[in-house]
């Protein structure tokens, strides 16, 4: 085998391989995707601005993201075990729940 050719061969192996490890974490966690038990919410909806505390009592880092009505939802917030995180609108908007991301 020539040097050209065994390197178009590492070439397409690579690629091939990359192709592969991106699908993989493609998998690993869909859009929209449930959010575990132990990540917990509490909802502080009394007043003009609303409020979810958001605690990962999971034993794994949780991504998650804010899912609301008539207001845009958060970006992906990162949650390591044990950690806590506040997220905060404005009425109209309404708390729909948490999504992975």
């Amino acid at each position: 085998m020539t040097v050209h050719k065994c390197w178009r061969n590492v070439c397409a192996l690579a690629l091939a391989m990359a192709g592969v490890v991106i699908t993989l974490l493609l998998i690993a966690t869909p859009a929209g995707a449930q959010v575990p038990t132990c990540v917990r919410t509490h909802l502080r909806d009394e007043g003009v601005t609303d409020y979810v505390d958001i605690t990962n009592n999971c034993d794994t880092a949780q991504r998650i993201k804010v899912v609301l009505a008539f207001f845009p939802d958060s970006s992906c917030i990162h949650l390591d075990p044990g950690q806590k995180a506040t997220y905060e609108w404005r009425y109209p908007g309404r708390f729909d729940g948490l999504e992975s991301c």
